[in-house]
C-alpha cells in the first residue's frame, strides 16, 4: 500500500507515476523494470520515490489497482434498470465503452500483460485475486438478471453458464493481451466486439433467432517484424 504522502500527491502527478510505471513494468517485466527509469520518466526525485512506496513490489501493486479502477465506467452500471429490451443493447454500449477507455490510455493493455503475468509480492496477489473475484461477482449478476429477464438461458446453471463465459473471455482477453502489439486498435476493437456476440450466442434462450455476428471482412493480422 502506497504511503500517505502519496495519496496527497496532485491527481495528475499520481496518476502520472503509475502509468508511467505500468509501461515499465510491462516491457521490462518485475525483474528488469528499473525504479530509476519510472522516477525519471515521471519527473520525480530518487528519493522522493521512497517517501511514496515501500519498494518496488509496493508500487507495482499500487499500479494493478490503478488499473483496474480506471477500467471501470465513470457511472455506475445498473443492472436493475435492464429490461428485457434493453438488456444486450446496454450491456454492449457498456462493453464498447470499455474498449474506448483502453483505446484511450495505451498504458492500460500493460495493465492486461501484468495481470497474466507472475505476480512479485503477496500484496499483488491479493490485489489480482480480489479485482477477479468481483469481476466474476459482476459477471453471475449478469447472467442471473439475464436470466430473470429470458434473454439468457435457463436450462443451464448459472454457475456453470458463468464459468463457460468468464473462462471464454479470459481466454480471449489473454490472446489479445499478446496480439495488441501486432494489431491496429480497429482490428482489436472488431474482434472483442465480435467476441461479445459470439458469446451472446452461446448464453441465448434456446430456440432463440439466430444473431447474425458474422464479420463482414476477415480479420488480418499483421507479422510482427
Amino acid at each position: 500500500m502506497p504511503r500517505p504522502r502519496f495519496f496527497r500527491l496532485p491527481d495528475d502527478k499520481r496518476r502520472r507515476i503509475l502509468e508511467t510505471a505500468a509501461l515499465e513494468l510491462a516491457a521490462r517485466g518485475f525483474r528488469g523494470a528499473s525504479l530509476n527509469r519510472i522516477i525519471s520518466t515521471a519527473g520525480i526525485s530518487k528519493g522522493a520515490a521512497y517517501y511514496y512506496f515501500d519498494d518496488k513490489a509496493d508500487l507495482f501493486a499500487a499500479v494493478m489497482r490503478h488499473g483496474w479502477q480506471a477500467l471501470a465506467p465513470p457511472r455506475p452500471f445498473d443492472l436493475g434498470a435492464l429490461t428485457r429490451k434493453t438488456f444486450w443493447t446496454d450491456l454492449e454500449a457498456a462493453y464498447r465503452g470499455l474498449l474506448a477507455r483502453v483505446q484511450q490510455a495505451p498504458w492500460l493493455t500493460a495493465i492486461g500483460k501484468l495481470a497474466y503475468g507472475p505476480l512479485p509480492s503477496t500484496e499483488a496477489t491479493d490485489v489480482m485475486a480480489a479485482e477477479f473475484a468481483r469481476a466474476r461477482g459482476w459477471l453471475r449478476a449478469i447472467v442471473e438478471r439475464g436470466q430473470a429477464l429470458g434473454t439468457i438461458r435457463r436450462d443451464v446453471p448459472a454457475d456453470l453458464l458463468m464459468a463457460t463465459v468468464a473462462g471464454a473471455f479470459e481466454a480471449a482477453d489473454r490472446w489479445m493481451v499478446e496480439a495488441s502489439t501486432s494489431m491496429s486498435h480497429d482490428e482489436m476493437d472488431r474482434l472483442a466486439l465480435v467476441l461479445f456476440a459470439m458469446m451472446r450466442q452461446v448464453v441465448a434462450p434456446p430456440g432463440a433467432a439466430r444473431l447474425r455476428a458474422a464479420p463482414r471482412r476477415a480479420v488480418r493480422t499483421r507479422r510482427r517484424r
